[in-house]
């Protein structure tokens, strides 16, 4: 994503460090809190594994001492009598000791299961607030800004982006530093006992250790790419051929997206795969440092001499290394799982550094039912010397324009292509903000008419999106199911001439199919107008949306017009003359400014 959406080049690659970073950023401050906190807990929950790992180490002299009847050492000795056990015979105090090291060992296991459910189970739910609070904040941008991307690249931002932002990263984050302090808490236990066999045997594992790390993390980075890239590549593909099946399937051109669809699928599953493999590369390499480790200590307690030290130091290496092999696998696994998740992040973070600095509360999308009636509301329309530039253009696309829409009156928008017409419906409805001037619709600024009244404005475009559901569910579009009445959908069907089709097909719950592909297209012209006339409205806007109808549908949506003229104000942009001869006033635009606005009878488009 680079500027305000999301790019189709690869941004430059965010390291691990800068990505934790970044991720921490995303979640909530109460919620970094106590993210710290956990991560504080877990640290301290490692001395549990030392104190059971010593403990193994005593019950071991213990043991050997009962039968052998040597002597107990005296480091042993003291620990005995600062715990008040010095009465204890040997042999139970072995019992003892032993079983303690059992409690501490599983009991450790058990809290760590426990806070690391927990912790994926809190970062489960900041994800969900990060991916709401992005997604908010996207959809309260301008209508250029919002369609200047791809649909798919956004979608993956916010659906799998902000999981590998969130949980991806930073749940493995808390696991590595539980398993982390675990390391360096026995491994500093092993160095106080015997500082040169603990340190050549930590050389065997850091060598392993850093060479597995060096290999596996930037192929695990170059997988987590790729799998983003290829995912995305194929969906849009895929998408390619359901939206353009027709077209793509009579020009024998439908295999190309089929094939590359295909091939980004098996690119995906290959990295998948390949991810898969890397997490058990480090269980491998670690069973053999420890093997080469644990060869070296004992060749080291030989040649020191000491049988009841040496087993001692044994047991506790022994012990140590059984909790530290699967510790150091786990450990390099979450760091090449947040190698690979930092790229799978990308488009989450590039997402996040364009959020508004109004907080998500602050942004209103809006949540409301039609009122159905708008005794209150007076449909006029007021613009006022409005200029609009785009970003990057070299020419304005409005030019100190300047209409009024008088209630229940019509006017007509005509005028070349790239003359601002839809650019003008966009900055009426409040969709794009004008750099200079004012728009008003019953007094008060568009948004705010649209929240003062919901329902009393619609809009209905060229092609009307169809969702994949009901008929109901399509005229009824964004509405709760609960909050759709049946006669107000049987209305607007009738009013867009289409209720007799779909009392054939079923009725209100026969399916459309994807993009209402089970309609035929004059019936999806139909469905698109009755639901604009679902709400009642009191203020029509029609961008285009008769230029491309059939005969049929042009003739039934002229006859609806005229049944509305009087009692709904119309906005229209139209080309048709047969709808421009129907409206109150034309207003004919070039170049950005309004050269005509009158009756349609003195209007230069028609006497060309």
């Amino acid at each position: 994503m680079t500027g305000t959406a999301p790019a189709s080049t690869d941004p430059p690659p965010t390291s691990l460090r800068a990505g934790l970073g970044r991720a921490f950023g995303l979640i909530e401050p109460r919620a970094r809190r106590r993210y710290l906190l956990v991560l504080f807990a877990q640290m301290a929950a490692s001395l549990l594994d030392l104190l059971g790992v010593l403990l193994v180490g005593i019950t071991v002299v213990l043991v050997y001492s009962v039968p052998s009847g040597g002597q107990v050492p005296s480091v042993v000795e003291a620990a005995v009598d600062r715990a008040g056990l010095a009465d204890v015979p040997v042999a139970s105090l072995a019992v003892l000791t032993g079983a303690a090291a059992a409690v501490l060992l599983l009991g450790k296991s058990a809290l760590n299961a426990y806070m690391t459910h927990r912790i994926f189970r809190f970062l489960a739910r900041q994800q969900a607030r990060v991916a709401a609070r992005l997604a908010r904040a996207w959809f309260a941008r301008d209508a250029v800004r919002v369609h200047a991307c791809s649909d798919i690249e956004v979608e993956e931002a916010l659906v799998m982006s902000t999981y590998f932002a969130t949980t991806g990263l930073l749940g493995p984050a808390a696991v590595s530093v539980a398993e982390g302090s675990v390391l360096v808490v026995l491994s500093a236990a092993l160095i106080v006992l015997d500082p040169v066999a603990a340190l050549l045997a930590g050389a065997t594992f850091a060598v392993v250790a850093l060479g597995v790390h060096r290999v596996l993390g930037r192929w695990a980075h170059a997988l987590g790419r790729e799998s983003v890239d290829r995912s995305v590549g194929g969906r849009r593909h895929l998408r390619h051929g359901l939206d353009s099946y027709r077209e793509l399937r009579v020009g024998r051109r439908l295999g190309f997206e089929i094939d590359a669809f295909c091939a980004d699928v098996a690119a995906v599953a290959r990295t998948r795969a390949d991810t898969l493999y890397i997490n058990n590369v480090p269980k491998i390499a670690y069973e053999a440092a420890l093997v080469i480790g644990a060869t070296v200590v004992v060749a080291w307690q030989a040649a020191q001499g000491g049988l009841v030290s040496a087993l001692a130091l044994l047991a506790v290496f022994l012990t140590a290394a059984a909790r530290l092999l699967p510790t150091m696998v786990r450990l390099q696994g979450q760091v090449v799982t947040m190698k690979s998740a930092v790229a799978q992040a990308e488009l989450a973070f590039d997402l996040a550094r364009h959020e508004p600095a109004a907080a998500p509360s602050e942004v209103d999308l809006g949540c409301a039912v039609p009122q159905m009636a708008y005794p209150d509301f007076v449909p006029a329309i007021d613009v006022e010397d409005v200029s609009l530039t785009y970003a990057g253009a070299a020419h304005p696309a409005l030019r100190q324009v300047s209409v009024r829409i008088e209630p229940g009156a019509s006017l007509v928008l005509v005028g070349p292509t790239g003359a601002g017409k839809s650019t003008l419906v966009d900055v009426i409805l409040g969709v794009i903000a004008p750099d200079q001037g004012s728009v008003a619709i019953g007094g008060v600024p568009p948004a705010h008419a649209q929240a003062q009244w919901p329902g009393a404005i619609a809009y209905m475009p060229q092609h009307s999106t169809l969702w994949d559901g009901s008929v109901r569910a399509n005229v009824a579009v964004g509405l709760p199911a609960e909050q759709v009445r049946d006669d107000d959908v049987w209305r607007a069907l009738e009013q867009a001439h289409l209720a007799d089709d779909v009392r054939r097909r079923g009725g209100l719950d026969a399916e459309i199919g994807s993009s209402g592909r089970a309609l035929s297209g004059g019936q999806r012209q139909r469905l698109g107008i009755a639901r604009a006339l679902y709400s009642r409205p009191s203020l029509l806007v029609l961008d285009e949306a008769t230029s491309a109808l059939d005969e049929e549908t042009e003739r039934l949506i002229g006859s609806m017009l005229d049944e509305l003229r009087g009692e709904v104000t119309v906005l229209a942009v139209a080309h048709r003359r047969s709808t421009i001869e129907r409206a109150s006033r034309v207003a004919e635009l070039r170049e950005g400014r309004v050269v005509y606005l009158g009756p349609p009878a003195g209007a230069p488009v028609l006497a060309r």
